[in-house]
């Protein structure tokens, strides 16, 4: 099993690979990498919510 990045029409691509003991590529999986929001991160519908509590 081999794991890479590829940049396909601009956007990166997570790419993995199986391949024999010779090399031969068995058969390959092509996924979109997905950001995901850094920790601690808040989005503007939560900020708000939380900027203005109750009182």
């Amino acid at each position: 099993m081999d794991e890479t990045y590829i940049k396909v029409r601009g956007q990166w691509k997570y790419l993995y690979r199986a391949v024999d003991k010779e090399g031969n590529t068995v058969d390959f999986l092509l996924l979109p990498i997905v950001t995901r929001p850094r920790r601690g991160a808040t989005s503007k519908s939560q900020s708000s919510k939380t900027a203005n509590p109750r009182r």
